[in-house]
């Protein structure tokens, strides 16, 4: 076992101390532990965590704590400080003279009393300072200037949950011009928005939620006596400049879709007649973190049988049957970039019948899609093209098996494909939502495509009823054609049969 800091060390209950080395051969010792595993791990981060440059506390890593994650001069993993500092500049440019944005990171959120959920940073303030822990504030002005409002210092917090941001990793490591305490807030924000012609803020936050950090509630406090006309929507300029993405962006976008990709097919080779859907979950999720992921990027849809035509279906609580088709949503975050992947198979490992024919007639669509996913095409046009696709898929499935209710029941084309072909992707599942989707595509964007039918459980649809196809692929624009991030999982139906048919014949449980 190989932990993040190297060997992981065991103490026997005689005392002994086995140290697991990489490759999982191991040494024994009679020395003691002096503490537990958990305080090991603890221990080991918080001193590394003290001792940057002398005195200087970071609160995330950097590229003397996780040298094996970060480069020098990396503000985050596989992310350079220039990097950081192109995006600012490119902020700053797009702002109207005289104007300064504000960006908070995300507060903390909790599921009952004290205990917190996992925290998770807002994305536009990630995206233009490289900061991902809770209580810090930023501003940016129209000519450049960068000024960060560090947690002041708190003992208390420090023995809990560890140290946050000091001012002098905010000014070294992050790169600010100025640094001030969340306390100072009240006095120095005050200036810096009363000299301002125009505030840029996140228009769409949830307020009450941001109340309840105090470097929200002391901005909020500022910006509410300086009044409301001055106020313009941050995500309009930010989302048009987040919409492409850089070459580190696109490469950890690779490797989040990867992960998902591979953690899938690890479900694929696990589905059989009687396992729950929440195993398959659970797999998915396990296997993403054992390859690095931090996170789900949502959570995941484990839907089997007629619940595979809920696209958002995530109670993920039945056993599933078998001559059945099971539809898995789910992707995670790699340093903060999200994939999104979706697939559908056989839970008998063979598609059979109707559920070949509706499976085969989503992939040709989705086929189709990829290749129009090209610079100059625009994501709404994509979506009238799958509306046209899966309307001519639904004639000629009502016609194979004389099935004339996918196409004569009075309802729309809605009935069997109620969302859109795809969104944008990035460091949201639902990326930048102020960017249109009648923007011509460009090299660097990165959307999905998700083409599927869904035929609703009633008898009205004979042998099609319940069944729910989807295939979702994550794809980057670039001049050359689609590149498909995903592609290491197939969606083709005969290779998706040797995965999952294979393991049921290993297992002895093929029919």
């Amino acid at each position: 076992m190989w932990g993040l800091f190297g060997p992981i060390e065991f103490k026997t209950k005689r005392g002994n101390r086995i140290t697991f080395e990489h490759g999982m051969s191991y040494s024994v010792s009679k020395r003691w532990m002096t503490s537990s595993t958990s305080a090991m791990w603890h221990n080991v981060d918080f001193q590394q965590q003290q001792t940057v440059g002398g005195t200087m506390l970071a609160g995330q890593p950097t590229p003397e704590t996780h040298p094996y994650l970060m480069s020098p001069g990396d503000v985050q993993p596989g992310i350079s400080g220039d990097e950081f500092r192109q995006r600012r500049r490119a902020f700053s440019n797009a702002m109207e003279p005289g104007s300064l944005a504000v960006l908070g990171s995300a507060p903390m959120a909790y599921m009952s009393g004290i205990i917190p959920y996992p925290y998770r940073p807002n994305s536009d303030h990630q995206y233009l300072t490289g900061i991902v822990q809770p209580d810090t504030l930023a501003t940016i002005d129209s000519e450049g200037v960068f000024t960060v409002y560090c947690p002041d210092p708190s003992e208390f917090r420090d023995t809990w949950t560890g140290p946050l941001m000091s001012r002098e990793a905010a000014k070294e490591f992050i790169g600010a011009d100025e640094v001030h305490y969340v306390s100072e807030i009240p006095n120095h924000l005050a200036r810096q928005v009363n000299a301002a012609q125009r505030l840029y803020l996140d228009v769409h936050a949830n307020t009450p939620q941001l109340l309840s950090a105090d470097h929200w509630r002391h901005a909020l406090g500022v910006i509410h006596k300086c009044g409301t006309k001055k106020v313009a929507s941050l995500n309009s300029i930010l989302h048009t400049i987040r919409w492409k993405k850089s070459e580190s962006e696109i490469a950890h976008m690779s490797m989040s879709a990867n992960i998902a990709a591979q953690a899938m097919m690890e479900c694929m080779r696990s589905t059989r007649p009687g396992v729950s859907e929440h195993t398959l979950s659970a797999l998915f999720e396990y296997q993403c973190r054992l390859q690095g992921a931090q996170r789900m990027s949502y959570p995941p849809v484990v839907g089997s049988g007629p619940d595979a035509c809920t696209i958002h279906y995530s109670r993920n609580d039945k056993r599933m049957e078998e001559n059945t088709l099971v539809l898995m949503d789910a992707g995670c975050e790699y340093f903060g970039y999200c994939s999104d992947v979706t697939r559908t198979w056989p839970i008998h490992g063979t598609f059979d019948g109707p559920g070949r024919d509706v499976y085969e007639t989503v992939y040709e669509i989705h086929q189709t899609l990829l290749e129009q996913c090209k610079p100059g095409n625009t994501l709404r046009e994509l979506h009238r093209m799958s509306i046209d696709l899966i309307q001519k898929g639904l004639k000629s499935l009502s016609s194979r098996r004389g099935v004339h209710s996918l196409v004569d029941n009075g309802t729309s084309y809605r009935t069997f494909y109620p969302h859109s072909v795809g969104h944008w992707l990035g460091l949201d599942t639902h990326d930048c939502s102020g960017v249109s989707h009648d923007m011509p595509l460009e090299s660097g964007v990165i959307l999905t495509i998700e083409p599927g039918i869904y035929i609703p459980d009633d008898s009205m649809f004979g042998e099609y009823r319940g069944i729910g196809v989807r295939i979702e692929d994550d794809v980057c624009i670039t001049d050359d054609g689609p590149l498909v991030l995903s592609s290491q999982i197939p969606t083709k139906a005969t290779d998706i049969e040797l995965i999952a048919d294979y393991c049921l014949l290993i297992l002895n449980l093929h029919p």
